[in-house]
């Protein structure tokens, strides 16, 4: 029997490393609990809250509640070309940040929106 407490952290990465300053691209963001071994913990639950600096928006309830461990959340970009920092945050551990860069949209972008 372990005497130890289990250390948690929060995991944050998004699935794409830019997005296209388009008002329409988006990525998944995920979140996730982990032990200090990196290995995730499916029973944790914490309510979550996300901040984000800069030119996106976040698809979704915010705060939630992070049931079973991990969750995804949608962050669609606005027309501003910048970096974007997101920040996830839950009552008894430390912060986790991912940053996704939005880039210009050009004549060479396949995603361009044309029926706005």
């Amino acid at each position: 029997m372990a005497s130890n407490k289990v250390n948690m952290r929060l995991e944050l990465f998004a699935e794409d490393d830019w997005l296209y300053a388009n008002g329409n691209d988006m990525t998944r963001v995920v979140l996730r609990i982990t032990d200090s071994y990196g290995n995730p913990l499916p029973y944790a639950t914490k309510v979550v809250t996300f901040e984000i600096d800069g030119d996106a928006e976040l698809m979704g309830e915010n705060p939630f509640p992070l049931i079973g461990g991990q969750t995804a959340q949608f962050l669609k970009s606005g027309f501003q070309p910048s970096k974007v920092k997101v920040t996830a945050s839950a009552p008894g551990l430390p912060k986790a940040h991912t940053e996704i860069e939005i880039v210009p949209v050009n004549e060479d972008s396949v995603l361009i929106n044309t029926w706005q």
